[in-house]
């Protein structure tokens, strides 16, 4: 198999120079131990015998990939920190827009109580005037139904409005409601302005009960009966007060 096996020794006999075959494999060829160790010296000699420029392709093929691994790595890192930056840019927005969306929120619901507190005033103030006897043609049926309605059991305040039926009453002293204190009951007028209540609880009371008498037109007419109607809108509910 082999063209040639050559084995070169010095003057004093010691191993100088080995040949082997193409494939650059050693060659057994049953040296001694000695020879052997010279053998490896021998190889580690024509490793480094090789022309200056293959020695510095080699290098420079070992810095080329070593430099391509710390290029990997760097766009790997890199590639990495842009997803954390990513990922913490939209989390930030995400933060950004539900407190923009809270603080919103917050706005509207207190501008939306302040205006249904706005609205409940003025219907107290309405509903202040009915009892007192103005502004009844302005009171409605719904508007009345706004109110919580009288019933046992109640935590109230005083100045505070409650309803039984469509009739309006309003508390005078804190108390919880009981049958006791009930504005139907013995002692409603303890407890409750605009007692007592008509007979007919569901209907508000009339603007002109029976008998009233108002000036219309220069002349005095007094109320036939229960009306909210003028002597003008409903003359046979009327008739007219005889003067001297």
């Amino acid at each position: 198999m082999l063209e040639k096996i050559q084995v070169t020794r010095d003057s004093s006999g010691e191993l100088a120079a080995v040949t082997w075959d193409s494939t650059g494999s050693l060659i057994d060829l049953a040296l001694s131990k000695a020879d052997n160790t010279a053998l490896a010296a021998l190889m580690d000699k024509a490793k480094e015998a090789r022309p200056k420029w293959e020695r510095d392709v080699e290098m420079a093929q070992k810095n080329e990939q070593q430099a391509q691994q710390e290029r990997a790595d760097a766009l790997v890192a890199k590639r990495e920190a842009e997803g954390d930056k990513a990922r913490a840019e939209a989390k930030a927005e995400n933060e950004k827009q539900a407190r923009e969306a809270a603080e919103t929120e917050k706005a509207q619901a207190i501008a939306d109580k302040k205006a249904k507190e706005r609205e409940l005033e003025e219907w107290k103030e309405k509903l202040a005037l009915a009892l007192t006897g103005g502004l009844q043609d302005d009171i409605k049926d719904d508007t009345i139904k706004l109110y919580a309605e009288w019933q046992p059991g109640l935590s109230v305040d005083a100045g505070d409005w409650y309803r039984v039926g469509l009739h309006m009453i309003r508390a005078k002293v804190d108390h919880i409601t009981s049958a006791e204190n009930a504005p139907t009951g013995e002692h409603a007028a303890d407890y409750w302005e605009g007692v007592p209540i008509p007979a007919d609880p569901t209907a508000p009371a009339a603007k002109y009960p029976k008998g009233t008498v108002i000036e219309w037109s220069g002349v005095q007419y007094r109320a036939l009966k229960d009306t909210d109607k003028d002597p003008g809108a409903a003359p046979e509910d009327w008739e007219l007060v005889q003067t001297d």
